[in-house]
């Protein structure tokens, strides 16, 4: 794809490495930045129209938010982007020959591009060969690949002798190669720590706490509201200190209370004992004015 030499210069190699902290700016977006956003957004939208996609899966927008490392490669004395290619790692649950089904955090091919006009000229092979030695990975079976084209699959069977795969409900292919089939059922597989880089960020979030953003549960706690026990109960113990305060969200968390049934049964019975006492307020207050 043809751009003008200016925004080439914005990729300062014949294969450049960009990730989100290239595109992020503070006070404005510089020219570089601009370039570069122009360049992904043209390759993208491209790269979707020849996979016949319904959504451009490689925007600006979308990889600032990301840890995915992107390859752009050009051609500067044609004065023309080549293709793309985008990395990252993901987890997946994908289930093998056996129909056992194994958790596994592979670095994934998301998106792989090379403009029609310079297709079957090499381009294509170097583009991703320079991925696999920068990613540090010795044989692509070791990839997951996200919904390969009929055009990328030729592509791994001609170079790399990869051709056979079981069909994943989430479209990921992964080869035999990588050896499900020798894994134990459930097994996790996890990706090296060096390539952590490309994971999505997550929040640690201490035990017993609760999460003010999504409202999210941290595992084998139940959060009920604060209104639906009293502090005066015998129920409530209060010699927990890792235990928000009733005030903090208005959530009270019933991993700090001492019982022996459980959590559910607490909160129907005392959602019958508020129900009780309401009523019992009604009637003194208006008798048994059944209008009321």
């Amino acid at each position: 794809m043809e751009f003008s030499e200016n925004i080439l210069n914005a990729l300062s190699s014949d294969i450049s490495i960009i990730t989100a902290e290239d595109l992020v700016y503070i006070r404005g977006e510089t020219s570089k930045q601009e370039n570069l956003r122009i360049v992904i957004d043209a390759m993208g939208e491209a790269s979707a129209r020849v996979q016949d996609l319904k959504n451009i899966i490689t925007t600006t927008a979308k990889f600032k938010e990301s840890l995915h490392t992107l390859y752009i490669m050009k051609d500067q004395e044609n004065k023309t982007v080549v293709g793309i290619l985008k990395v990252g790692i993901k987890k997946l649950f994908v289930m093998d020959r056996l129909g056992r089904q194994h958790e596994i955090e592979p670095l994934c091919v998301l998106d792989f591009y090379v403009h029609e006009n310079c297709q079957r000229s090499g381009y294509g092979k170097k583009l991703f060969e320079y991925m696999l030695i920068n990613e540090k990975v010795e044989n692509p079976y070791k990839l997951a690949f996200d919904r390969p084209s009929d055009k990328f699959k030729s592509f791994l069977k001609k170079y790399y002798n990869l051709e056979n795969f079981v069909p994943q409900p989430n479209n990921f292919v992964i080869f035999d190669e990588y050896g499900l089939q020798d894994k134990p059922t459930n097994s996790r597989i996890l990706n090296t720590s060096s390539n952590r880089r490309h994971s999505a960020p997550y929040e640690k979030i201490p035990t017993g706490t609760y999460h003010r953003h999504t409202r999210s549960l941290t595992p084998h706690h139940h959060y009920y509201p604060s209104s639906l026990f009293d502090s005066s109960s015998p129920i409530l113990s209060s010699s927990s200190p890792s235990s928000p305060s009733p005030s903090e969200n208005n959530f009270t968390s019933v991993s700090s209370i001492s019982h022996s049934a459980p959590p559910k049964e607490i909160y129907v019975q005392r959602k019958r004992e508020l129900a009780n006492q309401q009523e019992i307020s009604k009637q003194s207050l208006y008798g048994n004015n059944p209008i009321l």
